[in-house]
């Protein structure tokens, strides 16, 4: 990643995150993200950041539950870009890898379909080896899906006995 040629391009990151910045640089630059692409990426940050502060919070308080406040948050001020966890996975990933978030909120299993997203998971994890967040990006893509399948919540046994959910029909 070459140096921008604008002032535009310099972020200025202040807050509980400014000491993560120069890894974040180096993460941007050797997954091969454009200049433009890697300020971008730097403007979450900082908007992440200033957040953080505003609320008295640091990196270990990022919770599931404070990342997606943070999404909400930008959308209620109509922000439209980069306003889901898929954007901000490049810098919770690297977060994750310095260890500076929380564990991981550990889902109670209730219906069939928690029960079944948790499998999915913990196969991410383990089998896998994905990272987190990662993981947990493709078990909210699978909820959506699951949920969109089965509003009902009804299950039936398939061929092999497992049960899984469909939509009545």
């Amino acid at each position: 990643m070459r140096e921008p040629k604008t002032k535009v391009a310099r972020v200025l990151i202040a807050g509980p995150l400014a000491p993560f910045v120069a890894a974040f640089e180096l993460k941007l630059k050797n997954a091969g993200y454009s200049p433009l692409s890697a300020v971008i990426q730097k403007r979450l940050l900082a908007h992440l950041s200033r957040w953080l502060e505003a609320k008295r919070l640091n990196a270990a308080d990022l919770t599931d539950a404070r990342i997606q406040e943070f999404l909400d948050s930008r959308r209620a001020t109509g922000c439209t870009w980069l306003i889901t966890r898929e954007g901000l996975m490049p810098l919770l990933e690297l977060l994750t890898d310095l260890e500076a978030l929380p564990a991981p909120d550990v889902p109670v299993a209730g219906s069939s379909i928690d029960v079944l997203l948790a499998r999915f998971h913990r196969y991410l994890l383990e089998e896998r080896g994905l990272a987190a967040t990662t993981a947990d990006a493709y078990v909210n893509r699978a909820r959506r899906f699951v949920v969109g399948c089965a509003p009902t919540r009804q299950t039936r046994r398939c061929e092999h006995g497992r049960r899984y959910s469909r939509h009545p029909g």
